[in-house]
Parts: structure tokens; sequence; C-alpha cells
């Protein structure tokens, strides 16, 4: 099966109307990802596609995939399966696994944030050329300045891509969206706060999901803006807050965790920046 690390795309301007659904064209770049531990213990996770362009030709880009980088940690192996996707027809898919390489010689194929605590990891990707894939372009993860000028705040809803303990849509291994509330304050600088925090029902297996904000009608400037779609990825979801009750008793100490309906997002900038980290290919 040939395979590809390149995609032609047009570039199309941000807060415009778009031929298709925004969920739909990010239904289409989110895949499941699984991986086996040394004790052959399957684990699931979820990953996005992002465009990463050429610096020396027009309109070429190549496939860089995004998760969180425990989904890529050294217990797993040199190869993880990424569950893709191919049109059949204009109403149905075929679905497949296809392995991924992470580590080679030992060395990590995929790349992480400089700072250690940030859970992002990014990777070029060959895939095949028969997947069927709405590519995203790298300007749909959102910098600062734009949320910043569309006064992205506390309590702002948003949406999740992912698989929740594995799970997928009815059919053909599409991913399950939900949705839920900014929770944590402030927002910004998001170096200084690393995460932001979201009140969401999200379980095991949606980390790695993106993120995003997807409006219309959305009031900033002191005026609502009724012509446009307002979309970014604010981030990847990465974990679970949870509450750790410490019990002891004379002979021993029990430690109780209880989940809680918290998660932690790690903001796009950090993407961003991971995603610079890669080497050039055009070289």
């Amino acid at each position: 099966m040939k395979k590809s690390f390149l995609f032609f795309w047009l570039l199309i301007a941000i807060d415009i109307c778009y031929s298709q659904d925004i969920n739909t064209i990010l239904m289409h770049a989110t895949y499941k990802i699984e991986m086996v531990d040394e004790n052959k213990i399957k684990y699931k996770g979820t990953c996005f596609i992002i465009g990463r362009p050429s610096t020396k030709i027009q309109n070429l880009s190549y496939y860089v995939l995004v998760t969180a980088k425990h989904n890529l940690t050294d217990k797993y192996g040199d190869y993880i399966i990424i569950n893709l996707r191919k049109k059949l027809s204009d109403t149905s898919y075929g679905s497949f696994e296809y392995p991924l390489k992470i580590k080679e010689n030992g060395i990590n194929k995929w790349t992480s944030h400089p700072d250690t605590s940030v859970d992002v990891a990014v990777m070029y990707v060959a895939l095949p050329d028969s997947i069927d894939i709405d590519i995203l372009p790298i300007h749909y993860l959102a910098k600062e300045d734009y949320l910043k000028y569309i006064e992205f705040h506390t309590g702002d809803n948003v949406n999740l891509l992912g698989y929740p303990y594995g799970k997928n849509s009815p059919k053909y291994n599409f991913p399950i969206l939900t949705s839920g509330k900014i929770s944590s304050y402030p927002l910004f600088p998001a170096k200084n706060v690393k995460y932001y925090l979201i009140d969401i029902n999200s379980f095991p297996g949606n980390s790695g999901g993106p993120v995003y904000i997807y409006e219309t009608g959305r009031s900033y400037a002191g005026e609502i803006h009724f012509d446009i779609i307002t979309f970014r990825i604010i981030g990847l979801l990465s974990g679970q807050m949870y509450n750790e009750n410490i019990y002891e008793f004379e002979d021993e100490t029990i430690t109780v965790k209880k989940l809680m309906n918290i998660h932690y997002i790690v903001p796009s900038v950090y993407i961003l920046e991971s995603i610079e980290l890669l080497p050039d290919l055009d070289l």
C-alpha cells in the first residue's frame, strides 16, 4: 500500500461560512489509537492530524499526528495502532488498523515540548493514500492573540472529540462528541497557567482528543457577530482531576482516589511550539 507524508490543501480563511460543518470536518481528522504494554494490556487513546505547511512548496503540507504524550510512553514499545477509515461510498466507510512506529533503535520518533510537565506529543506520520481524511490546516490551532480577540473566557462552551473507554460512534469508527464549559481562571497567559480546566463528561480513552470552540453569533468587542463562524482548536484533553483521601489504620494506610468531572486541557500554544520543534522536511 502506498504511503505518503504529503497532501494538498487550499488554505481557507477562518470566520467565514463553510461548505461543511466544522464538527464533521474534525470528525474526519480524529482517530482512535491503541497501545499495548509489556503485560499485553491494551490501552486506548485519541489523536488528530494537523497539516504542517512546506517551507518551500506552495500548497504542500505534511501529516502531523497530535496526541497526549502519555499515550506514547516507553511502556508501549515501538508501535501503536491507529484505526483509520476509507470511504467506500457516499454513505459508508471501511475501518482498518494501521501500525505506526513511534520508536527507532530506542529513540522516540515523536517530539514533545521542552517543558516536560506538558502532556503533548507530535510526530510526522506516513498514512495510506486511500484513507478518508479532512486534514486540518495548522492555523486551526488557536494562538493566544486570537483567543484574546474573541474574548475567550471562563464559562465558554467547548466541544471534545474522542473515544471514551475506546468506544466510538455506532458505525465506521468515528469519534464521539461531548461538550462542556471552561471552568478555570485565569486563562492567560497560557505559559503561566499551564492547563485549562473543563467541566465535561469524559473518560479514559479521550486523552489526546481535540478540544475546540465553535460558535455562530459570538459576542465580543462590544457587539454580537452574527455573520461569522468562530472556530479554533484551543488544546487537547490530557487527564482527569481526582480527589485523594488517605485512611490510616494500625497496620496499613489506604489511599482512595475519587475521579471528578473536571479535566485538564493542554493549551494549543504548547502544540504549536512542539510542532515547531519537528525537523524541516524540506531541507
